[in-house]
């Protein structure tokens, strides 16, 4: 059975069950970047069609979300993210992926939301088949989050990231993502919500900018926290004719503790 096929099977199913009560609150928190909240993260992309004409790939991201609160030795709350990922190519091959590590930092938070910035980690694993770059890289996170509750149904983050391994060569990463996120709350734990992640390329001088929609529920089963998700992309922009022209995400998300 093939990868996506066993997440669109997921995803139905967390729709087709009745949640034990409204989750609206949950659904606040499941969306927020900076909620200080235990999650394990299972999504798969599937990469339909790249602009050069190959079907069916596929990039199945773990990752680990683990949150610290400010106490007497460190002054700021902060959430620890480690990702990595499992990618089948168009061409048949697998690989793991790069590791990222990224440490947001919120220095402090306010009654429309909070702001927050922090170090990225990428940590090579020199898989074949250019999976992944052979390149430890370094870089910095900056974002803003409004999430105040008086705005009811309305949600909106905005994260910059850039990442350089400060090396020559066509392995040199130097690149700058901008990742905003819109939601809408509906209600009972249901949402929609936009968040192309926007790339540019400095040493290689190209751009890749696609457009997407998340429909999204979080839900509680037998005590457990859930956000599941699908979500189309399209990419409407892409220089280098490398990157997906169609694909769908399918994510669920599991709240460990909060």
């Amino acid at each position: 059975m093939k990868l996506y096929t066993i997440f669109i099977l997921c995803f139905l199913l967390s729709f087709s069950v009745k949640a034990q009560q409204d989750n609206e609150e949950l659904a606040r928190k499941a969306t927020d970047p900076t909620s200080l909240i235990w999650q394990l993260q299972l999504e798969d992309y599937w990469k339909i069609r790249s602009n050069q004409g190959d079907r069916n790939a596929n990039d199945l991201r773990i990752r680990a979300v683990i949150p610290f609160e400010k106490s007497r030795f460190y002054p700021f709350e902060h959430l620890l993210r480690i990702t990595t990922k499992w990618q089948i190519q168009y061409n048949g091959h697998q690989n793991l992926s790069d590791t990222e590590i990224f440490d947001l930092i919120i220095p402090r938070r306010y009654k429309w939301g909070a702001y927050s910035l922090g170090p990225i980690i990428q940590l090579p694993t020199y898989a074949p088949d250019n999976t992944a770059k052979a390149n430890f890289a370094v870089g910095l996170a900056v974002g803003i989050s409004f999430n105040n509750p008086d705005a009811k149904h309305w949600q909106l983050d905005i994260l910059m990231r850039y990442l350089d391994s400060f090396n020559t060569g066509e392995d040199r990463i130097s690149i700058f993502k901008l990742q905003p996120s819109l939601t809408y709350h509906i209600r009972n734990g249901y949402y929609l919500e936009t968040e192309p992640v926007v790339s540019y390329d400095f040493y290689n001088d190209s751009y890749y900018i696609p457009i997407n929609l998340r429909f999204g529920r979080a839900f509680t089963i037998q005590k457990q926290k859930i956000n599941a998700y699908i979500e189309p992309e399209y990419g409407i922009w892409d220089s280098t004719n490398t990157n997906p022209q169609w694909g769908i995400r399918f994510g669920w998300r599991f709240i460990l503790y909060r």
